[in-house]
């Protein structure tokens, strides 16, 4: 795995002295690399003839593991992404502990951490606590913070860090991406899994150029204007909302950094002549410190208002009421007056 090396390296060298843990946890939000990696380590654990640099591929294990058919490898992972249910728990870890592994010395049990609740943890405790020699237990867990104490006093973690943006880029033009490598691993913030699904997924680019229009034309925007194009075209995206407001939001950290004098750590970096042009805009003229600061806390502002609005949107919010109070939380956080058109109703 490129950008993995190092914590690579450290898996081999523990594997190949014997001294990995018997439970660990591979650390970081999904797309980071976590579920891979995991699987990489129960397959250099099963493998037959291990090689310096992780499983040998070749032999029977190995082939076994390949068609997702190793009868000493174990993944619990959700359902239709709900809990891993502590029935299933008890039957496919716990029950299975106690039979001795079928083909080499070591039985793998990989687990999908983000979705045991506190029942299916206080079942996998159990099993930490007096785990069979031949036992190795592979959790993936986005923040350690989600599992019981007693949980993890008994597992190693290893976090998987962000990757550089460089790293990103080049992870994007091995998988044979060459448009807007700079922006997409900016815009992943060192999440791999996410720079590769951005880059494959079909009409992000038009909807990032649509929303980059759509505020850098919005200062000057009348009441019917809003109306007709922006509302109009934030009402036709309705499905991709979740993406909208993440683009607007790096625009307006993008921007906040701009009026503080920095140019260097933009996302958007491939559209500095634009966020420049709407920087100006934002200020008005008004260059002074204070002014500066008026319009960085007005930015702020729309920053925390449309996180309010992510959480609107999953207690059913009436979208176009939702977005008619973006598109206003916008034209005020542009406007040195902070005057806006509409009713001023600020729903989440």
């Amino acid at each position: 795995m490129f950008g993995r090396e190092d914590l690579i390296q450290t898996l081999l060298d523990q594997a190949a002295s014997q001294l990995l843990p018997h439970a660990l946890a591979f650390t970081g939000p999904e797309g980071s690399g976590r579920s891979s990696l995991a699987k990489a380590l129960a397959q250099l654990l099963l493998c037959e003839n291990p090689q310096a640099q992780g499983a040998c591929g070749v032999c029977p294990s190995c082939r076994y593991f390949a068609a997702g058919t190793h009868p000493d490898f174990k993944v619990l992972v959700p359902e239709d992404q709900k809990l891993i249910k502590v029935d299933r728990l008890r039957k496919e870890l716990v029950a299975d502990l106690q039979l001795l592994p079928q083909i080499g010395p070591s039985k793998i049990y990989l687990l999908a951490a983000d979705y045991l609740n506190e029942q299916g943890q206080n079942v996998l405790l159990k099993s930490l606590e007096e785990p069979p020699p031949h036992a190795y237990f592979i959790l993936t867990v986005r923040d350690l913070g989600q599992l019981l104490p007693t949980v993890v006093s008994r597992i190693r973690a290893y976090p998987l860090e962000p990757l550089a943006d460089r790293q990103l880029v080049e992870i994007l033009r091995q998988a044979g991406y060459s448009q807007q490598l700079d922006f997409l691993a900016a815009y992943a913030q060192g999440n791999p899994g996410q720079a590769l699904a951005l880059a494959s997924r079909e009409g992000f680019a038009d909807l990032r150029q649509s929303i980059l229009d759509l505020l850098t034309s919005l200062p000057s925007q009348t009441y019917l204007d809003m109306v007709a194009d922006s509302h109009r075209l934030l009402l036709a995206e309705k499905d991709s909302f979740s993406d909208i407001l993440e683009m607007i939001l790096t625009v307006l950290r993008d921007l906040g950094l701009l009026l503080a004098g920095q140019t260097q750590g933009l996302i958007n970096s491939d559209q500095a002549a634009r966020l420049q042009q709407l920087a100006g805009q934002v200020l008005a003229g008004q260059t002074d410190p204070a002014s500066r600061a008026q319009a960085i806390q007005r930015l702020q502002g729309a920053e925390a208002f449309m996180t309010s609005l992510g959480r609107a949107m999953q207690v059913n919010v009436n979208y176009e009421i939702l977005t008619w109070s973006l598109l206003q939380e916008l034209k005020t956080a542009f406007s040195p007056d902070q005057s806006q058109p509409g009713s001023g109703v600020r729903t989440p």
